[in-house]
């Protein structure tokens, strides 16, 4: 019996031995299957091929993979590549395990490359690089990436194979590493980088600049929890940073950093601190720098669509989820101090904004003015005269000084402190100087000088993200309508539904919005919004008038439709929207001249049907 039993153990173990590469080869195809469905999903991705074929104890991993920074477009299909197109394609040789050998032994799969530098980049890659890539038992990706020595073998300006007869630079990196690691879906992961040296020479006619840096690391933790939102948990650290010049020196000790970003109750809460340790500009020695940043009570929602918004999207689709991330109530308060001595604080700015929580849908407008906030600003003596000594040592830097530097930095501090009293916003001290300003009521205010309201501040911004130019305005599509709202259901309204308006307005839709839209209409509101509970079938949109008018549409998901006259109905316009999502759609009707016209706005489910208008 005990032969029996020991001959049984050997086959079931020969059997076990036999079937594991099989199963672990499938285990490996099912996970890089999973891994081709996830870049796919990504707008910037196009995936031809990526499959794994399992081998015995071996396996080949075949790529075919297009990387472009936004989505495929129809031309591109058909051939046309983009410039900053990257298509990686071929095969390697896969272990397959589950004993793959190494240090970390156990796993489903390792590919062990050691890569020789190209050709070009032999005179700067001394050694090999190692790349160690991992997929582990759990269905985790790891990537080590090794490279022990990257310098150059000729100094600036002699001739090298890689960029020509001359190189302006030199480059070495010692002992540089890098490892990332990565659930299937790439929503949860983590890298880490780290530098022993880095040295970099620039030598021109006109500039040398050497920069070095030592005891670079660099590390995070993150989990995406919404598209674009992501919880981490970041570390930052260096030794030291030199930057040197011909006649300036810049040395930068200690450099240490941390941020976090955490959803807590639904909301997001982001982080980060950094201290600075001594910092040497020229002579002057300035002990810290110390900067706190926090952001509390963040909508992810808004976070997320505003991470979405592309500059093909409609033009307002980025305010609109600002609007939403201001309505969440998000509170941001900064710290900067700089310190000449261990516990003074020579330099302190503070600063605390919040946006008390408001109803959804409110008007960006509104926003604006519920904005409050404070901002101090102190400077102590020692670093106006610090930074006076700075300044001359810079300016002077390479001439002839007629007088003592030291005497010339002190009077230059003078020289600023006096003109500090002269300003109403600073109050000058024995101590240093001071300044305050508030933000609420819906005005910014500084201490001694007059306000100005908020929304004349900020226009300015919310043109750009509306991608126009600094005086234009989008038409607002959030404020209450001249003729208020109409409520209609699919297939619930006599169709077809009409309604007398007045068209016309003061301002040219197409400066905002382009062409096709044209007319002149008021942007301070839309004529009316349709509340629309859409069916399966199209929406139609159009107007009749005893003139020549246009027709703006705004839509719930805020693309905007225009039209000026359609084939067939003379000087009327008319819009079909062939899947109308249902919601609110802001409407316009416009005039070329500036003039009222009385018209009939309509809607329909079955077609631009005839209808009259008297004058």
């Amino acid at each position: 019996m005990g032969g029996r039993g020991v001959v049984a153990g050997i086959l079931a173990g020969l059997g076990l031995l036999a079937l594991t590469p099989w199963y672990v080869g499938q285990r490996i195809a099912a996970e890089i299957a999973a891994l081709s469905d996830t870049l796919a999903a990504h707008r910037d991705v196009t995936v031809f091929m990526l499959r794994y074929t399992p081998g015995y104890f071996r396996g080949e991993l075949s790529y075919d993979i297009d990387w472009r920074g936004g989505a495929m477009t129809e031309g591109e299909a058909a051939g046309a590549r983009p410039a900053n197109a990257w298509r990686y394609r071929g095969a390697v040789e896969v272990r397959q395990g589950p004993w793959v050998g190494g240090r970390r032994g156990l796993a489903l799969a390792r590919l062990h490359r050691t890569l020789q530098a190209p050709a070009a980049l032999r005179p700067w890659l001394a050694e090999s690089i190692t790349a160690d890539g991992r997929l582990t038992l759990r269905g985790e990706w790891q990537l080590d990436v090794r490279i022990p020595d990257m310098s150059p073998m000729a100094s600036p300006g002699e001739s090298t194979a890689f960029v020509g007869p001359a190189l302006p630079f030199s480059l070495r990196v010692t002992d540089l590493k890098g490892t990332w690691r990565t659930d299937r879906a790439l929503s949860r992961g983590a890298f880490a980088i780290t530098a022993q040296a880095l040295d970099l020479n620039l030598s021109t006619a006109s500039l040398a600049l050497d920069v070095s840096l030592e005891g670079l690391g660099l590390s995070s933790r993150q989990r995406r929890v919404l598209p674009g939102v992501w919880t981490r948990d970041a570390e930052f650290s260096l030794a030291r940073l030199n930057i040197a010049t011909r006649n300036r020196r810049i040395e930068w000790r200690d450099q240490s950093a941390t941020s976090r970003s955490q959803l807590q109750n639904g909301r997001m809460e982001v982080s980060s601190t950094g201290v600075f340790g001594p910092l040497y500009l020229g002579r002057t020695r300035f002990d810290r720098v110390t900067v706190r940043q926090a952001l509390r009570n963040l909508d992810p929602e808004a976070l997320s669509r505003m991470h979405t918004v592309t500059p093909g999207d409609p033009p307002d689709l980025a305010l609109d989820a600002l609007s939403q991330l201001l309505a969440g109530g998000p509170v941001l308060t900064q710290r900067f101090h700089i310190s000449i001595a261990d516990s003074a604080e020579d330099l302190a700015l503070e600063l605390r904004l919040a946006s008390p929580p408001a109803p959804a849908n409110t008007p960006i407008a509104a926003l604006l003015e519920s904005l409050e906030g404070e901002a101090t600003l102190s400077v102590s003596e020692a670093m106006i005269r610090q930074a006076a000594h700075v300044f001359v040592e810079y300016q002077a830097a390479g001439a002839i000084l007629s007088e003592d530097p030291e005497r010339m930095a002190n009077a230059l501090a003078d020289v600023w402190l006096r003109e500090a009293q002269l300003l109403p916003a600073v109050q000058v001290s024995e101590t240093g100087i001071a300044t305050a300003a508030r933000l609420g009521d819906g005005v910014a205010a500084v201490e001694g000088m007059a306000s100005v309201p908020l929304t004349a501040l900020f226009e300015p911004v919310f043109d750009r993200l509306r991608g126009q130019v600094y005086s234009v305005v989008m038409p607002d599509h959030t404020s209450r309508p001249l003729y208020g709202t109409l409520t209609l259901a699919s297939g619930a309204f006599p169709d077809p539904y009409q309604m007398d308006i007045v068209a016309g307005g003061d301002r040219d839709v197409a400066i905002a919005l382009g062409e096709p839209c044209a007319g002149l209409i008021d942007f301070s509101r839309p004529d009316l919004v349709l509340n629309f509970a859409a069916g399966a079938g199209p929406l139609y949109i159009f107007a009749r008038s005893i003139g020549d008018t246009t027709l703006t549409v705004r839509d719930p998901d805020g693309y905007w439709h225009c039209n000026d006259d359609v084939p067939g109905r003379g000087l009327n316009p008319g819009l079909e929207i062939s899947q109308p999502p249902s919601g609110d759609y802001a409407i316009w009707l416009g005039t070329w001249e500036r003039r009222p016209t009385d018209s009939l706005l309509i809607f329909s489910e079955r077609g631009m049907v005839e209808t009259t208008i008297e004058n």
